[in-house]
């Protein structure tokens, strides 16, 4: 079976922070009580993010970094780089 490659390297965060978010929704001052998904409509989601990250910049970020030196070897950067943004 053929491995597919997305065109466009991009980094997503799909998931969010549910306490950071519940949080925030239990501190609101509303005068009715929430049924259900009504908290999508007062708490829209906008701390997804996404940006394009190429080959090229991960392997900057791994040179500028001791952390990820000390962490990571360059292959094992570059295979993390591949699942997350050029894998589908």
């Amino acid at each position: 079976m053929a491995k597919s490659y997305k065109k466009y390297p991009i980094l997503k965060q799909e998931k969010v922070n549910k306490k950071h978010w519940n949080r925030g929704i239990r501190n609101l001052k509303i005068d009715y009580s929430l049924r259900g998904s009504q908290y999508k409509k007062i708490f829209p989601n906008y701390n997804t993010w996404q940006y394009r990250w190429t080959l090229e910049d991960a392997i900057e970020t791994w040179n500028d970094s001791e952390y990820y030196q000390g962490t990571y070897t360059l292959e094992s950067w570059i295979e993390y780089w591949k699942r997350l943004c050029y894998r589908k």
